[in-house]
C-alpha cells in the first residue's frame, strides 16, 4: 500500500458559508446566491474519476473518501484519503492507493464487517475502451486481495452494485447493473447475484431481472404498497427507467422519462422538504444545452401515475473536451447549515465530466442560481413546519 502527501491539489474539497437570507414571504432574488463556494484544500490525484463520501465506520474515527483514477492505457488506481479532516484544517492532503489491481474502476463503496467478515471494497469496474471493457462486481480485502464475484462476461462492464434484502428473508444479496456496447449490438441488464454460503468463493450466482438499466441506479422501499423500487438512469438507451419486485417474485417496469438524453445518476430524497421523497436525476451530454439536473415528483401510485419532471439546472458546460467528455456526472444532496433547521435549504453539487471529478455546481434549492424560474423556487421553498 503506497502513501502520499502531496499539496496542492486538483480535487477541490469546498464548504460553504451562507450570506443573509430572505424570509419566506420576501421575493426571491433572481440572480443572488445565498451560499458561496469556499475552496479549503485539494487533492492531486492524476485522472480522477469516481469520487465516494462515506460517513465514519465508527466514532472517533474520520469520514471515509475514495477516489477511482483510470484512462484508456496504463494501470488503474483506487485511492483513500487518510484524514479529510486534516485536508481541511491544515489544507495538505496524504492519500494512500489500496489497489492498482482493478481494471477502470468506478463507483467504490467502503464495506464494514457484516457482509463478508471484515472490512474491504465492494468494486464495480469496466467501460467502454475495448481493453477494458470486462469488468467485474469485486469484493477488495485489506490485504489488497480482489475477489471477483461476478463470472467472466467479456465486454460487459459495471458501474454500481448496493447490498440489498431483495427477498425479505434478511439474507442481503448484491443488486448491479451491467452493459456491453458492441458494432455487432448493445445490451444491458438489472442481475440479481445470490449470495453463496461461503460469499468469497465467487462467482455468485446471477439471476437477470430485466434489461434496460446500464450504469446507476437507487433501490428504495415504497411505504404505501411496501414493495421495493429500482429507479434507474439509464444511459445507452437515454431514459429514466423504474422496475420493482412484486410479492410474488415478479419483475414490473415502467418508463418515467425518455426526453432528458443519456441519464448517469439517480438518488432519492426529499427536495422540497414536504416529507415525500423525490428522484433526483443527472443526464451526460457533451452540449451545454442539454446537460441538466432534473427532479421528478413520485405520483401516489408509482406503477402507473404521473412522475412531473421539474428542470433544477439547465447549461452545465462540459470544460474539458475530447472523445466521451459530458456533463454533469453525479449530483449529491446536502445540508448548508448544522443543525438542520426547520426551515432548512438543501443544495448539491455534481462532478463536471467524470474524469475531471472536480465540482461544477453549488446550487440553494430555496434560490437556485441557474435557469430556475419563481414558480419552481416556490416548489421548493420548504412549508411551515413546526418541527422536522
Amino acid at each position: 500500500m503506497k502513501s502520499r502527501v502531496l499539496f496542492p491539489i486538483h480535487l477541490a474539497i469546498v464548504l460553504l458559508f451562507a450570506a443573509p437570507a430572505w424570509s419566506d414571504s420576501s421575493p426571491a432574488p433572481d440572480t443572488e446566491d445565498i451560499y458561496t463556494i469556499v475552496e479549503r484544500s485539494q487533492v492531486q490525484v492524476n485522472r480522477p474519476a469516481f469520487l465516494t463520501l462515506a460517513p465514519p465506520r465508527a466514532p472517533g474515527r474520520p469520514p471515509t473518501v475514495l477516489i477511482s483514477s483510470f484512462g484508456l492505457v496504463g494501470s488503474d488506481h483506487i485511492y483513500r484519503l487518510r484524514d479529510p479532516r486534516e485536508a481541511l484544517s491544515l489544507g495538505i492532503a496524504s492519500f494512500d492507493e489500496i489497489t492498482n489491481d482493478v481494471t477502470w474502476p468506478n463507483e467504490v463503496q467502503p464495506l464494514g464487517i457484516d457482509e463478508f467478515g471484515h472490512e474491504g471494497y465492494l468494486i464495480s469496474s469496466g467501460f467502454l475502451v475495448p481493453w477494458k471493457a470486462t469488468g467485474a462486481v469485486s469484493f477488495l480485502d485489506t490485504s489488497g486481495y480482489v475477489h471477483p464475484l461476478t463470472r467472466n462476461k467479456f465486454q460487459y462492464f459495471y458501474h454500481r452494485a448496493v447490498f440489498v434484502d431483495l427477498t425479505g428473508t434478511g439474507r442481503r444479496d448484491i443488486l448491479t447493473a451491467r452493459a456491453k456496447v458492441s458494432p455487432a449490438g448493445n445490451d444491458s441488464e438489472l442481475v440479481w447475484l445470490k449470495r453463496p454460503k461461503r460469499p468469497l468463493n465467487g462467482p455468485w450466482e446471477e439471476v437477470v431481472l430485466a434489461k434496460g438499466p446500464d450504469m446507476h441506479f437507487r433501490v428504495f422501499k415504497d411505504e404505501r404498497s411496501g414493495l421495493l423500487f429500482i429507479a434507474t438512469a439509464e444511459f445507452i438507451s437515454k431514459k429514466v427507467g423504474l422496475y420493482w419486485i412484486e410479492k410474488d417474485g415478479s419483475v414490473g417496469g415502467r418508463l418515467i422519462d425518455d426526453e432528458i438524453g443519456a441519464g448517469f445518476d439517480v438518488d432519492v430524497q426529499d427536495l422540497n422538504n414536504d416529507g415525500r421523497p423525490e428522484l433526483l436525476v443527472t443526464n451526460h451530454e457533451s452540449e451545454a444545452a442539454k446537460s441538466g439536473v432534473f427532479a421528478y415528483e413520485m405520483p401516489d401510485d408509482l406503477k402507473t401515475g404521473e412522475w412531473k419532471r421539474h428542470t433544477l439546472v439547465i447549461g452545465i458546460e462540459t470544460r474539458q473536451s475530447g472523445i466521451g467528455q459530458a456533463s454533469p456526472g453525479a449530483a449529491k444532496v446536502f445540508y448548508p447549515e448544522t443543525p438542520r433547521s426547520v426551515n432548512k435549504s438543501l443544495g448539491f453539487w455534481c462532478q463536471e465530466t467524470v474524469r475531471r471529478g472536480s465540482i461544477c455546481s453549488s446550487l440553494n434549492l430555496k434560490m437556485p442560481a441557474i435557469g430556475v424560474t419563481r414558480k419552481l423556487r416556490s416548489w421548493m421553498r420548504s412549508p411551515p413546519s413546526a418541527s422536522l
